[in-house]
């Protein structure tokens, strides 16, 4: 009986360790794929905010473009969509710069917008 009774302990023990080392895993998975999204929205940030004033991507909406999972440009459907629009701010001469980063995680889409503005045209 007593056997019974340190196996049934072993076993529930072990289902929560098991359940718990899953549940970090697609945390960390979920972070990583947020953190690699933020990285890719900063770097077309700079990108955008080194530009001439008169460069047509400054001007509307524009994209999209694709990065794989390592954050490199791709010239398919890749992991990470970006899109950016460039529009007149209230004050004369700035310009409102919103990028937005769209992936997959399971069956639901996530995004994570990134706004800035710059002197425009």
């Amino acid at each position: 009986m007593e056997v019974l009774i340190a196996f049934a302990i072993l076993l529930v023990m072990s289902t929560a360790a098991t359940a718990a080392v899953l549940s970090y895993i697609k945390t960390h998975e979920a972070q990583s794929a947020l953190t690699q999204a933020m990285a890719i929205a900063e770097g077309k940030v700079e990108d955008l905010l080194v530009l001439y004033p008169s460069d047509a991507q400054l001007n509307g909406s524009h994209g999209p473009e694709y990065y794989d999972e390592s954050g490199a440009p791709s010239d398919s459907l890749a992991d990470y969509q970006v899109l950016w629009s460039a529009q007149a701010h209230d004050i004369e001469g700035i310009v409102a710069l919103k990028v937005s980063v769209s992936w997959r995680e399971g069956p639901v889409r996530r995004t994570f917008r990134l706004e800035t503005l710059r002197e425009g045209l």
